[in-house]
């Protein structure tokens, strides 16, 4: 449940407001400093903090790992609002181009990796095309192979 909820109903005055997190900060120490702030503060019984735009709220009875699940949780629906959101679609439908382009890209590479293996020039080159590709998309290959055929053209590999 998100806990986002039980705030709809108490009153302003009830609620100690502790403003956004900083950049760089970490959740548990947040949520552990919201719970001692609001244990120090009898008056209160609920407060709430920003941590990444997203709006926690912290009873006496919060522990941070209550507060993380809610957060990954309302991460996870701002997450599929998004997808679902005209922006999220568009953007959806560039990165799976962008992938199809470098998996494309890499059977090329695959292809004319024996091309590659005429001099350690070309093979420094051809690796690094190859990364790019593999740092964007998850493409197959037969690591053993390459380096079999890298040694046949005594390119030393060791698996």
């Amino acid at each position: 449940m998100n806990n986002n909820n039980l705030n709809q109903n108490k009153s302003q005055d009830d609620v100690l407001h502790l403003g956004d997190s900083f950049a760089g900060a970490y959740l548990p120490e947040v949520s552990i400093n919201a719970i001692e702030s609001l244990i120090e503060n009898d008056k209160f019984s609920t407060a709430m903090f920003e941590f990444n735009g997203i709006s926690l709220v912290v009873t006496k009875s919060s522990t941070v790992s209550s507060i993380n699940k809610d957060y990954l949780q309302q991460s996870k629906e701002n997450y599929e609002l998004y997808l679902n959101s005209d922006e999220g679609k568009k953007q959806t439908i560039e990165r799976e181009k962008i992938q199809l382009e470098y998996q494309n890209k890499g059977k090329i590479l695959l292809n004319s990796f024996d091309d590659s293996l005429t001099s350690e020039k070309s093979l420094i080159k051809w690796l690094g095309e190859f990364s790019l590709v593999t740092d964007t998309t998850t493409i197959n290959y037969d690591l053993k192979d390459l380096a079999q055929k890298m040694k046949e053209h005594n390119f030393d590999y060791k698996i």
